[in-house]
């Protein structure tokens, strides 16, 4: 799947707003409810497409709903910052 059509599928799911806020949008003013992903990396043994967003941390997108699920949003307990970027590690899928 092009990631186009991933990120058109992805929905971080929140009791705040519904899905159809952030569809399609391009407004700079809603980046903190809808996110700003900023790295992808699709894992082919997987299936599972991984996303880093400027807002919500480390992702993971299912790929039979499309909901976003947040992994973390810290590693060793220092916050993300600058993530614009990952990959997965062949031995252990992290």
């Amino acid at each position: 799947m092009e990631a186009e059509i991933w990120l058109a599928r992805i929905f971080i799911p929140s009791p705040f707003r519904e899905r159809k806020l952030c569809d399609g949008i391009r407004d700079s003013d809603i980046k903190l409810i809808c996110g700003r992903p900023l790295g992808l990396k699709f894992d082919a043994q997987t299936c599972l497409l991984y996303v880093v967003d400027a807002y919500f941390g480390l992702l993971v997108v299912r790929p039979n709903d499309g909901t976003a699920i947040r992994l973390a949003i810290s590693a060793e307990r220092v916050p993300f910052k600058f993530t614009n970027g990952l990959d997965i590690d062949t031995m252990t899928r992290m």
